[in-house]
């Protein structure tokens, strides 16, 4: 099996709202909502992960959703 990098993040840092996908982004001036495409689920260290194909790039700073 061949290996790529890939954007991985906590599984409930994602929610959904009116049929996207969110997270939120940390940035200088505030906490931002970014729209993202999951794709494959994965359990890293018994947490249940989740691979972001667009909407984040290597850097972006996620946090945890605060309307949960």
């Amino acid at each position: 099996m061949g290996e790529r990098d890939a954007i991985v993040i906590p599984q409930d840092y994602v929610f959904n709202r009116t049929g996207l996908d969110f997270v939120r982004v940390k940035e200088a001036d505030g906490t931002y909502l970014r729209t993202v495409v999951p794709g494959v689920k994965v359990n890293i260290d018994g947490q249940d992960m989740v691979e972001v194909l667009t909407g984040l790039n290597a850097g972006d700073t996620v946090v945890p959703n605060d309307e949960q």
